[in-house]
């Protein structure tokens, strides 16, 4: 088993089995690397090195001098000097549990079978145990910046690898299916996640300043925590959304949200329902709400219903709408253009010719306008702990918390150890961390958002697909209809998604062909199988005329016979002469018949079979037609 991994599995085990704290979760880990040892000696430069060297997990100096006074105060090591300390051996012996490594070890190898058959079966793709555990590595590493951007020099706890889009995407998918199937192959994924979340949780000087209760704080929501509450940010981004906000009310925190961020939510709902109703959208260049309703098959109407819905679901969370704050002192306004040219540059990264789009601009724009406004409520006050943070920005923006979070270092006065603005996944993480019993559901709701996050299409990826759809149509390669399909199709989406597995590297210019290839064999096949339905109707309702319609002349001769026989029973006493002319009569109309067939004056029984058929037929279709 990868040592990294196993690292966190261990601290998983721990912090569930000893439910006392981050430190005291890290300390067997510690005490197996000692007992390797030949000197009776160590320090913080060594805990750090045999960390990284036997499970691959990187902490700070800092952090390991506090982890050392931890193991003082547990009787495993005697301070000797300010940084050297004496190894109690014995004591240290006992604090590893070899059966419980072993046991990891076996579970793990199990969960690594299951991906490998998984991706063969799903995706058709070999898989070997090498790309699925750098896979789970990259898998955590992609919320680095939602946990770490707050930490005093953001580096992140696990080593970086090669990373592997494929193997990450297969691992999310498959995280995703054997979360209801499969609870116990489920339960080792919960483990390395939660171990992911206590590794990195220990990079935080002050860890303890984010303990402590909610009380009059108040957290200002960004609109996109709003869409995940109302569905339009997938089902496990929902489920986040509620289990968070129930979990804030629970710890008395105040929810609100700025005007401007619930203008921003009802517009982009609103214009999201105009271009449904008129059909009018490219899809790269939609709105993630848009294109979630797209792939989830969320109508115009139903998201009216969840825009009609919005005002009750605001009140049952408790969320009161505010204004910005007025007559604040000017030294409490910070540089706005400097903070948004900060987010600027981290969506650039490299790419210094990259230019945003003009909804991210705009959202970009009221966020910085909501940021500074709880730089504003905060006033000079320095936030110590969560419970002096007085008001917080929520978002689900990790670029955006994390420049904010350089702002406020490099150029704010009123330096805090409590972040301005948060992200979801950092405040879930650090409720989980505090009342670790209680909220298991916000540390499950959290790793699934996650897989969700890992499984949405790249904007990238989407980006590039129009622009060669878009030439391959200016140049006459694809008919108006053929880019429409690719345009607007959500088969396009998902065809997208599941040939390159969100990998824009596997992308190629073959890529759209290939997709309308796929989509019109699709079509095809399913006109083909709609085809074979209607003619299996149509043979049913055929052979039942062809059975009316011979029927009716065998009908008609039970129901004269059937009537002679009765007439003569219920009156034997009737006259012959009169039963016999009845007889006679219809004798001699069936003579008329023949000879007026003979005469061809009349059709022959085939025909008005034939005729009573066609009309039994296509009453049978209109009635089924109705």
């Amino acid at each position: 088993m990868n040592k990294t991994l196993f690292g966190l599995a261990l601290l998983s085990y721990n912090w569930n089995n000893y439910k006392k704290d981050i430190f005291d979760s890290y300390v067997p880990l510690v005490c197996h690397t000692l007992q390797k040892d030949t000197d009776n000696l160590t320090c913080r430069e060594k805990t750090q090195s045999d960390l990284l060297e036997y499970y691959g997990i990187n902490i700070s100096l800092g952090a390991c001098e506090s982890l050392l006074k931890r193991m003082v105060k547990n009787g495993l090591l005697t301070k000797n000097s300010p940084n050297e300390y004496f190894i109690h051996f014995d004591a240290v012996s006992e604090n590893v549990k070899y059966s419980e490594r072993e046991n990891l070890d076996r579970s793990f190898r199990l969960l690594v079978i299951e991906i490998k058959k998984y991706s063969k079966e799903n995706f058709d793709i070999d898989i070997s145990t090498e790309d699925i555990e750098l896979g789970l590595i990259n898998f955590f590493r992609d919320n680095d910046l939602d946990l770490l951007f707050a930490n005093n020099d953001g580096k992140s706890v696990l080593p970086k690898v090669t990373e592997s889009k494929k193997a990450k995407y297969i691992i999310a998918k498959f995280i995703t299916e054997i979360q209801k199937e499969d609870p116990e192959k489920f339960s080792i994924v919960l483990k390395l996640a939660q171990g992911y979340a206590i590794a990195s949780l220990i990079t935080y000087e002050d860890i303890n300043s984010f303990s402590g209760s909610l009380e009059d704080v108040e957290i200002y929501l960004d609109a996109p925590i709003l869409f995940s509450l109302l569905a339009l940010n997938g089902e496990s981004n929902l489920l986040l959304a509620q289990e968070l906000l129930t979990t804030l009310n629970a710890n008395k925190a105040k929810l609100r949200i700025f005007e401007i961020n619930y203008g921003e939510l009802f517009k982009t709902i609103q214009d999201t329902i105009r271009r449904l109703n008129e059909n009018d959208y490219i899809l790269a260049k939609s709105s993630r709400v848009l294109r979630t309703a797209l792939r989830e098959n969320i109508s115009a109407q139903q998201l009216q219903i969840k825009l009609n819905q919005l005002e009750d679901i605001l009140k049952s969370y408790k969320i009161e709408k505010k204004d910005f704050p007025s007559g604040t002192e000017w030294k409490y306004q910070i540089d706005e253009t400097k903070l948004t040219d900060s987010i600027v540059e981290l969506y650039q990264g490299s790419n210094d010719s990259y230019k945003l789009p003009w909804y991210k601009s705009n959202q970009i724009e009221r966020d910085v306008e909501s940021i500074s406004n709880i730089f504003k409520i905060r006033k000079s006050n320095q936030a110590i702990s969560l419970k002096n943070a007085k008001a917080i920005f929520l978002t689900n923006n990790d670029l955006i918390a994390y420049a904010t979070k350089k702002y406020e270092q490099k150029e704010w006065e009123y330096k805090s150890t409590i972040p301005v603005c948060v992200t979801d996944i950092f405040l879930s993480t650090i409720l989980w961390a505090n009342y670790p019993t209680k909220n298991d559901n916000l540390n499950i709701k959290q790793l699934m958002s996650e897989c969700y996050n890992i499984i949405e299409l790249d904007n990238k990826l989407l980006h590039k697909f129009y622009e060669d759809i878009t030439k391959m149509h200016k140049e006459n390669i694809i008919t108006n209809e053929q880019f429409y399909l690719l345009n607007s199709s959500n088969i396009a989406y998902s065809l997208l998604e599941k040939k390159t597995l969100n990998d824009i590297e596997v992308y190629t210019d073959r890529t759209p062909g290939e997709i309308l290839e796929d989509i019109e064999l699709k079509m095809k096949a399913e006109l083909d199988e709609e085809k074979n339905k209607l003619s299996k109707i149509d043979n049913n309702l055929s052979k039942f005329s062809k059975f009316i319609a011979t029927a009716v002349f065998y009908f008609i001769a039970i129901i004269l016979i059937s009537l002679s026989i009765l007439f003569k029973t219920l009156k034997p006493a009737l006259d012959n002469d009169i039963f016999n002319i009845s007889i006679w009569t219809v004798s001699a109309l069936i003579g008329v018949f023949g000879f007026m067939r003979w005469m061809d004056w009349i059709p022959t029984k085939t025909a008005l079979e034939s005729k009573i058929e066609v009309k039994v037929f296509n009453k049978l279709k209109i009635l089924l037609n109705k």
